[in-house]
This record gives C-alpha cells, sequence and structure tokens, in this order.
C-alpha cells in the first residue's frame, strides 16, 4: 500500500542508497555506482536523534539517525546510504532496518544508522 499523504508531506529530504558490490581479500567494501541500477534514491524524513537500538549481533548501541523512507526496495545493512549534504556525517552505517507494514503490506521502512 502506498503511504499515506499526511506521512509523505513529512519527507523531504532524498537519501541514496548504494547496494554492497564485493569485498576485496582484506574485507574492503565495494559499492555498485550510483548510475548504476542497482543502486537507487527515494524520499525520506531524516532525524537526527540518539535513541538506543539492536545491531544484527543483538548488542544494544546507539542510532544517531533515523531514517523514515517511502521505498519498498529491500536495504541491507551492508549498503551504503548517504543522506543530503547537511547531514554529518552524511555517509552512515546502516545498523539496522526495520520494514513496517499494515493489513495491505509493506507500509514503509525505518533505517537506523
Amino acid at each position: 500500500m502506498p503511504i499515506d499523504a499526511a506521512l509523505r508531506s513529512l519527507m523531504a529530504h532524498r537519501v541514496s542508497v548504494q547496494p554492497l558490490q564485493s569485498e576485496d581479500m582484506y574485507g574492503n567494501p565495494t559499492y555498485y555506482a550510483i548510475s548504476h541500477p542497482s543502486s537507487f534514491s527515494f524520499p525520506a524524513r531524516v532525524v537526527q536523534r540518539r535513541r538506543k537500538v539492536l545491531d544484527r549481533n543483538g548488542l544494544e548501541v546507539i542510532s544517531e539517525v533515523t531514517v523514515y523512507a517511502d521505498t519498498t526496495k529491500r536495504i541491507n545493512l551492508q549498503d551504503k546510504m548517504t543522506l543530503p549534504t547537511d547531514f554529518v556525517p552524511n555517509q552512515p552505517a546502516i545498523i539496522r532496518v526495520n520494514r513496517l507494514t499494515d493489513e495491505v503490506g509493506l507500509y514503509y521502512t525505518e533505517i537506523f544508522a
């Protein structure tokens, strides 16, 4: 189901995601170029707020940024997310991704970084 107009009107930012392409033998990541079809951008609301979240290992960590995203595409923890330039850092590591649903299906995606 598409996101409702009231929530959509709060999404004044544009965020882009570049999926992980590969890692070299030292574990250094390579990402798809922003112009590659696998990369995408979406409207979002970016909120700088400290909060405790659980990381992939179940440990409590501090998230500095929450992104409320109007996208149905899958976002992985290893992907590179780029926020608007007025946010510092503008490429924070993704800690957690929640895909929130309603009775019809995926409603929006919540990203903690």
